[in-house]
Parts: structure tokens; C-alpha cells; sequence
């Protein structure tokens, strides 16, 4: 085929521009289309393309957007301080695979991408990777990763994916940094050669995978403004912070959302969270507000969690209602544990605690342990026992309550130590089960020993049973102080000789009369009018006895008193009747008049007898309630005396006052408060803590009632701070305040 000559020469003037030109752009209208024979264009802007990504930044200009325009590998790119700018990088979905020349300071060209001081960076929508060299991004700028993923995970030479040595960085969306095993994901670094810091900000949804640095370069500035601020983010490494920055670290480390592999995280955490322990072994952030329990100031997600976390001679406290799975200490973690539930209930309804296998208690606790129960219920609503115990166990004021669950057999089972059920404490088990058992068992020859002294109700069975077989020195007893018991003694046969020795009942009251030899000596078991049984002392049992005949021999004195007084009605009507039989038959109509006379009499004896027996029920029931009612005006007479005396002591404390507005400056806040006449002045705190937390809080006083407003300054900016206000006046010398207004927060500028 010939070749026009003008066509030739024209392709051959192509050929040789193209063949030494070393940097081309392409127009729309001239650019190779991409798909078609392999496009040859990286970048754009606007409507330029370019054949590399560097060569597209050297071009932009401040405020252009580069985007990237396919999956595409080279040298690293560079935006120095002279060339300053703002630029987004758009890579559109696509990954940049830096395996090319290095980028950075003069002598220091070893990095994929490297920003410096003045310019505004943006990276979206893509994948940086990094192959080679030693580091990913160098940051000195201002600088945005949104949706964006720097991948340094296949380069064991690359210490940080992302190094922050100056100005506001923010990892946003789901944007991703991985690095290598052992090596850094982003460092954090304060240095004197910035001395305006780096602020990082993380909060995203992809993972941070490598080591979060805090480190020095050069030195430390003397106002250190470099710090981190985690709201979101899966973090897979440790922190790792520079002996120097110690101290620093937990003032400019701020964690308030994501979760973590390195339970370090918890040094940093935000006021008003706490670090939690997930399932999977990873640790998550949650607000105070979803804390179920707390250890001190230690705050957890969960009741057991607490638990596992406390160390000897701990108090877990239970911060409000709530339920999930149960709870245990082993022997091998064997510790002195008081559980104060605050008047709380934890229901049990998740899964079970116990010995290997046994898995089937809502608590359990073993030898060795010494372990409190105090104020608050637990509720068992699944699997077959409450509390397994094997420690020293106290209930004080504390409720066991297995009556919803059928299947729990046990509210409480005592194997080994000694346990006290005291104060107003109560064990309910559904019908036919057992509130609890004292059990003598050959695996623990120790024995139990079972005192209960509780104003509160004891529902189910009380047994006592063997495990195994029974110790030839058998140590486990009953003692029965007080109590109200509904349900019966479950002896197993072969204890029915060692119950009559080993239960000693001395208090309390029991639906089922009390067998003789389980009473302490000197004591009798006397039925109660309504129904139940008491065991009193033999002097108690006479004297009850001596005024219940008392009692009877009265009422039988008034019976014969009315009776006689009858009798002697119907022999007067007698008289009467013999009388008129011999008169003559005139007085017929007055004989009349007597048989009518006799029939009222005895109609009257026979009201008077039903009076007698009306007065002597009368008699009973005013009795009783007269008793009850001396005792009830001798309680309400020492209350009413300990208020007197209460109140006697007490000055009356002052009006409260209210915080009317907050207003908001440059670190900051002015406060307005409601007037108060009748007082000397007020006091005003403030703090950055809700819940006006010792550490964090302020107070400022002032001297006269008629102040009401005050400039609260030197504050710290862009912090939420909560201002509250009361009263003061001064009686006998003493200073009296009012209660505390509500809070009002407002942010500082």
C-alpha cells in the first residue's frame, strides 16, 4: 500500500515532537480515550490530562482538584513550602502504587508523598501503596484523608504509613492506614521545629492497623500543642508513647469512640467514657451513661467484667438496673469482694457460671473467697441456681428472688464456709423448690455454717443434704436467729441425727411447726394466732401462756357475771309466775303478762349470753390492736424525738438560686444567676465534668447578694464547661448554703 507523500511527512513531524518531548498534556480533544488502544493519560484537571500523577501536581494550581484516572504506579509526589497550596487529590475509586523515586527534603527523598507547612491538602476516594521506602506520607500541611486507604501492609520497610509532625490532620470516613507487622501506622510528633503542633483527628470506620506513635523530634516546645483525638476507628497495635511525653499523652489524648487491641487505650479515654472489654477480646469506648457497674472511679459495660477486674478488698457497685450473664470468682482468683448493688436489681438471664461443666448459677463463688452482698436484689430468671457457694459469704439487706423460675432449684446452695444472711436480706424459690440448703459434703470437710437473722422472708425449703458423703467430723450447721420462713425442713435421712445436734433455733416464725429438737435449749416452739409458730424461751412461753389464761379466766368471769345476771331475771319472773297461779281469776290477764314477762327474760338471757360472747371476741381484737398500737405510738414518739433533735441542730438553710444564662467567649464564660434577698452571697462552681468531678472543678464566692453576675476567665478553649450556683448566709458564725441550682453548660470559643 503506497503512502501519500504530505500524509508521510505530517506522521513524521508527530513522530519526532512526541519522541523528544519529555512532559506532554493532552486536551480533551486531542487525548487518547481511555479504552481505546489503552489511553496513556494518569491525571486530570479540569479538562487537561496528564501522563503522571507528579506531573499533574507540579501543574495544579491552589484550589484544583487532581483526579486520579485509573489504577496507576510511579514517583511519589511532593508539594514543598515555596510551592504552597490548597489541592484535592480525587482518586476516583483507583489505587496510586508508589514504587518509583522517593520524594521529601533535600537528602531525605524517601517517601511516597510529602507536604509541607502552608499548603491545604485533601486525599479521597482511593488507595496510596506503598512499596518502597521507609515512609508513606510526610506531613507538615493541613491535611484530610477522606474515604481514602494508605496501604504500606506488603512494605516491612516502611516505618510509618502516615508521619503528623505539624498542622490539623483528620482521617474521616472510611478512610483505612495499614502498616506492616511491628511498624507504625502514623506517628504524632512534637517538635520545636513546629512548635504549632499537630492536631490528628480520627474518626472513621475503616482500620488503623500499626502502631499510634507519640514521639519527639529535636525536643519538646514548652507549650506543647500536639495531640490526638480518636472518635472513631479500629485500632490493631499499641500505643506506643515516648517516656518524655508520659504525662502529655494523657492530657492531649482524647478517645471517645472506635475499638482497640491494646487496652492502653484506657490511660486516654475521654471524660464522661470508659474503655470496655469486648467479646471478641478487643476493647471499646461507651459513654458513662451505658455503665452498668463501677470499681472506684472504674466504670464497665458489664457486671462480670467488673468483676474480673477488681482486685482485693474491692467494692463493685452496681449503677442501675440491669441484666445479662452471671458472675463468678474461682479459687485461683481467690479475693475479698464487697458487692454493693445501691438499691438496685441485676437480673440474671444471659449465660450461666460454675465449675467446668456446670455452667448453670447465675453467681459463684469458691474457697478461699470472702464475699458481701449488700443492698440490692438479684434476680434469677434462668438455669437452676442462684448462688453457688463455696466462700465466706455475707447477704446483708440483699434479696435472692428465684420465685419467677421453676426450673432453679436452688436460690442459694451453701457447700463450704461461713454464711450470714443478716439485716432485712430475703430468699424466695418458686413453689416446691428450695430457698437454700446447708449441704455436708466429704469434698469439703470444712463445712457450712448457716446463720440467718433477717427481719425478711425466707420462701421455699430450707435442706439439708449430702454431697458425696458426710465428713467424719461433720461441721455443717444451722443457725436460726429471725426470719420468716414458708416452706418446710427438708432433713435427708440420714442427717436427721445430726440436725437435732446441729440446728440451733432460737428466733423467727415458720409456717410448719418447729420439730423439738432443732430448738436451742430453752426455747419452745408456740403457735401464733395466725397461724404460724415462734420459738420463745421457756420463761417467754410460760409468761405468754399465764396471759392467755388470764385472759380466758376474765372472759369467763364476765360470761358468769351476765349468765347470773340472767338466772337471776328468769327467777324473778319465776316468782311472779307462782304468785299469780294462786289469785284469784282475776289476775289471769297479769299471768298472761308474766309467761310474756318470762319469754322476754329468757330472750334476754339469751342476748345477754350472745353479748358475753361478742364482748369476749371484742375483748381479743381490742387487745391486740392495742398493742400494736403502743408499739406503733412508741416508734412514731423516738422518731418524732430524733426529728426534733435533727431539726433542733440543723440551721435552716437559705433560699436556692438559679443560673438564668450562659454566655459563651473566647475561653471564657459570663454567668447570670437569679437575685436572692435574705442571704449573705452566693457561690458559683464550674468544671468540665457533668457530674462536677473534684479534679475538674472550680469555685468562685461572692460577697453580696446583690451580685448577680460574673466572668469566668482563663478557661481553656472550645470545651464544654457546666456552671451551677447556691446560696449562702452566715448563722451563729456558721456558714449555711442552700442546695445546688441545676447546671447549665456552654462552650468556650
Amino acid at each position: 500500500m503506497k503512502i501519500k507523500s504530505k500524509s508521510f511527512a505530517l506522521l513524521l513531524s508527530l513522530a519526532m515532537f512526541f519522541a523528544y518531548m519529555p512532559a506532554f498534556a493532552f486536551a480533551d480533544d486531542t487525548a487518547p480515550a481511555e479504552g481505546n488502544g489503552g489511553g496513556t493519560a494518569v491525571a486530570q484537571i479540569g479538562d487537561v490530562k496528564y501522563a503522571t500523577l507528579p506531573e499533574a501536581v507540579a501543574a495544579a494550581k491552589d484550589g484544583d482538584t487532581v483526579t486520579l484516572l485509573k489504577d496507576a504506579e510511579g514517583n511519589g509526589v511532593a508539594i514543598m513550602a515555596k510551592d504552597a497550596k490548597k489541592l484535592t487529590f480525587d482518586f476516583g475509586g483507583h489505587t496510586y502504587t508508589f514504587n518509583g523515586t522517593g520524594v521529601g527534603s533535600p537528602g531525605y527523598e524517601t517517601q511516597a508523598m510529602h507536604f509541607e507547612k502552608g499548603s491545604t491538602i485533601t486525599l479521597k476516594n482511593g488507595t496510596l501503596k506503598v512499596e518502597r521506602f521507609n515512609m508513606g506520607i510526610q506531613n507538615y500541611a493541613n491535611l484530610t484523608l477522606q474515604d481514602f486507604n494508605v496501604d504500606a501492609s506488603m512494605n516491612d520497610k516502611c516505618t510509618y504509613a502516615l508521619s503528623c509532625n505539624n498542622g490539623d490532620i483528620k482521617i474521616l470516613g472510611s478512610s483505612s492506614i495499614k502498616a506492616a507487622e511491628g511498624k507504625n501506622a502514623f506517628d504524632v510528633c512534637v517538635t520545636t521545629n513546629y512548635p504549632d503542633g499537630a492536631r490528628v483527628t480520627v474518626d472513621t470506620t475503616g482500620e488503623i492497623v500499626g502502631n499510634v506513635q507519640y514521639d519527639v523530634w529535636k525536643g519538646i516546645p514548652e507549650n506543647n500543642k500536639t495531640g490526638l483525638t480518636i472518635k472513631n476507628g479500629k485500632f490493631n497495635g499499641k500505643f506506643d508513647v515516648e517516656e518524655a511525653l508520659k504525662d502529655a499523652a494523657k492530657e492531649k489524648f482524647s478517645i471517645s469512640g472506635g475499638t482497640f487491641t491494646d487496652s492502653a487505650a484506657e490511660n486516654y479515654v475521654s471524660e464522661g467514657f470508659f474503655l470496655t472489654k469486648n467479646e471478641n477480646g478487643t476493647y471499646g469506648v461507651l459513654d458513662d451513661a451505658d455503665a452498668v457497674a463501677a470499681v472506684g472511679t472504674k466504670k464497665f459495660a458489664s457486671l462480670a467484667e467488673a468483676v474480673a477486674a477488681a482486685k482485693d478488698g474491692d467494692t463493685v457497685t452496681l449503677l442501675k438496673d440491669a441484666e445479662g450473664s452471671g458472675v463468678a470468682i474461682m479459687a485461683k482468683d481467690a479475693k475479698k469482694l464487697t458487692f454493693d448493688f445501691g438499691g438496685h436489681t441485676y437480673t440474671f438471664n444471659g449465660t450461666g457460671v460454675g465449675s467446668p461443666g456446670y455452667e448453670t448459677q447465675a453467681m459463684h463463688f469458691e474457697k478461699g473467697s470472702t464475699i458481701i452482698l449488700k443492698n440490692g436484689t438479684l434476680k434469677v430468671a434462668s438455669f437452676n441456681m442462684g448462688i453457688q457457694n463455696y466462700a465466706d459469704l455475707t447477704l446483708q439487706d440483699f434479696n435472692v428472688d428465684a420465685s419467677m423460675n421453676d426450673k432453679c432449684l436452688y436460690a442459694l446452695s451453701c457447700n463450704n464456709g461461713d454464711i450470714k444472711i443478716l439485716g432485712s436480706s430475703s430468699l424466695k424459690a418458686a413453689e416446691g423448690q428450695n430457698a437454700f440448703d446447708v449441704c455436708v459434703t466429704t469434698h469439703f470437710p470444712d463445712g457450712a455454717r448457716v446463720t440467718v437473722d433477717t427481719t425478711g422472708e425466707i420462701v421455699g425449703n430450707v435442706q439439708y443434704d449430702i454431697w458425696g458423703g458426710i465428713p467424719e467430723n461433720n461441721k455443717t450447721g444451722l443457725t436460726i436467729k429471725n426470719g420468716k420462713f414458708s416452706g418446710k425442713f427438708d432433713v435427708e435421712e440420714a442427717l436427721k441425727d445430726a440436725a437435732k445436734e446441729k440446728f440451733s433455733i432460737s428466733g423467727g416464725s415458720f409456717s410448719e411447726e418447729i420439730p423439738e429438737e432443732y430448738l436451742a435449749d430453752g426455747f419452745s416452739c408456740i403457735a401464733s394466732a395466725d397461724g404460724t409458730y415462734g420459738a420463745l424461751t421457756s420463761g417467754d412461753a410460760v409468761k405468754t401462756l399465764k396471759e392467755e389464761k388470764a385472759k380466758a379466766e376474765a372472759d369467763a368471769k364476765a360470761a358468769q357475771e351476765a349468765l347470773t345476771k340472767s338466772n337471776a331475771d328468769l327467777k324473778a319472773a319465776q316468782d311472779e309466775l307462782a304468785k299469780a297461779k294462786t289469785e284469784t281469776a282475776d289476775a289471769k290477764a297479769e299471768t298472761e303478762q308474766a309467761k310474756k314477762d318470762l319469754a322476754e327474760a329468757q330472750k334476754a338471757k339469751q342476748e345477754a349470753e350472745a353479748r358475753a360472747d361478742a364482748a369476749k371476741k371484742e375483748l381479743d381484737e381490742a387487745k391486740k390492736a392495742t398493742a400494736a398500737n403502743e408499739e406503733r405510738i412508741r416508734q412514731l414518739e423516738a422518731e418524732l424525738a430524733a426529728e426534733k433533735a435533727k431539726n433542733a441542730a440543723k440551721p435552716a438553710a437559705p433560699a436556692k438560686s438559679s443560673i438564668s444564662k450562659l454566655t459563651a467567649g473566647k475561653k471564657k464564660i459570663t454567668a447570670k444567676w437569679k437575685k436572692v434577698t435574705g442571704i449573705k452571697g452566693y457561690q458559683l462552681q464550674y468544671s468540665t465534668s457533668k457530674s462536677f468531678s473534684k479534679k475538674s472543678t472550680k469555685s468562685k464566692t461572692i460577697k453580696s447578694y446583690k451580685t448577680t453576675k460574673m466572668t469566668i476567665s482563663k478557661l481553656k478553649a472550645k470545651k464544654y464547661y457546666y456552671v451551677r450556683v447556691r446560696t449562702y448566709k452566715t448563722v451563729d458564725g456558721k456558714t449555711v448554703y442552700s442546695g445546688w441550682s441545676a447546671s447549665k453548660k456552654a462552650k468556650t470559643k
